[in-house]
């Protein structure tokens, strides 16, 4: 939990309470288990160095998994105190296996030779592992039991119906624009949905339908096609209140116009004009005092648009 927190890919508003995700850690759940892998590791990296352990040593250890076989057993003589609490931590990883915590000898998986070696995985998993089908009617079809799967595809579809052995769910603006408020980007959607393409739909190219493609595109730039800064919604809000000056101003000559036809009540020597022009004065006036005490009071530079 302290190594997630200190990635970035969890955080807690207090001690006591749950956990969320943040706009990195969902950004994490679609990345593939290579780059997560190495995402982890890093942070993994940081943090037994602010502990004080030798990262030299943990290194050296890693490095030389690079050079193991798939399916050969390794002995834990040998290794420093440093490197057997590390190989206790790839082990809870899933990096290597040991059939128990204090057996002598251990695993390396396929996934930490392909870490420790530099070797990254392609832009599409095996054919035997992809699950997704995208229609052109914004469909997508699951087909996998995998709950984490199934919880990844809800990140950025709504979900309509699960059976036992597949889920459906349908691309919808709403679902999407859900997703880039939660830090997920379209192409990080897109990548996902190329990743784990079925094995029928890796026959076309490209796997995912072009359509598919250029709405979500759209919807991302639908949702940047306009920013704002704290300047520039101050600005409006006081070019509101000045407009709303004119128009109060306006509706006064309406009515002054209205009454005096019937009944002559000002002062002798005071125009009406006069009159209208003070409401005019005043209103405006409060707005621009507004802006100007805004503006330096919390030193914000005002965006001309």
């Amino acid at each position: 939990m302290d190594l997630l927190q200190r990635a970035s890919l969890i955080a807690c508003d207090q001690p006591d309470s749950s956990a969320t995700i943040t706009a990195a850690g969902f950004q994490f759940l679609l990345m593939d288990t290579t780059a997560q892998v190495w995402y982890f590791m890093l942070y993994y990296f940081k943090a037994i160095e602010s502990q004080g352990r030798d990262v030299v040593e943990v290194l050296t250890l890693l490095f030389s998994i690079s050079f193991s076989t798939l399916g050969k057993d390794y002995p834990t003589d040998g290794l420093s105190p440093v490197q057997m609490e590390f190989l206790q931590d790839m082990r809870e990883y899933g990096l290597v296996y040991q059939r128990k915590q204090k057996s002598k000898r251990y695993y390396p998986t396929r996934l930490a030779i392909n870490f420790a070696s530099g070797l990254h995985q392609s832009s599409q998993v095996p054919e035997s592992e992809g699950f997704l089908v995208v229609e052109t009617n914004y469909r997508i079809y699951a087909y996998t039991d995998s709950s984490l799967h199934i919880a990844i595809v809800a990140l950025f579809a709504e979900m309509q119906y699960r059976l036992p052995s597949m889920a459906v769910g349908l691309l919808t603006r709403e679902s999407v624009h859900e997703a880039f408020r939660n830090g997920i980007t379209s192409e990080q959607i897109l990548q996902f949905l190329k990743m784990y393409a079925h094995r029928e739909m890796r026959k076309n190219t490209p796997a995912v339908p072009p359509s598919i493609l250029d709405q979500v595109r759209l919807w991302q730039l639908e949702r940047d096609r306009m920013r704002s800064s704290e300047g520039e919604r101050r600005l409006y809000m006081h070019s509101v209140f000045i407009v709303c000056g004119l128009f109060c101003f306006q509706a006064s000559f309406i009515f002054f116009t209205h009454v005096t036809a019937k009944k002559n009540f000002l002062l002798p020597g005071i125009e009406f004009s006069f009159v209208c022009l003070l409401f005019h004065v005043q209103f405006c006036t409060a707005g621009w005092t507004v802006c100007i005490w805004n503006y330096f009071a919390d030193e914000t530079k005002l965006t001309w648009l």
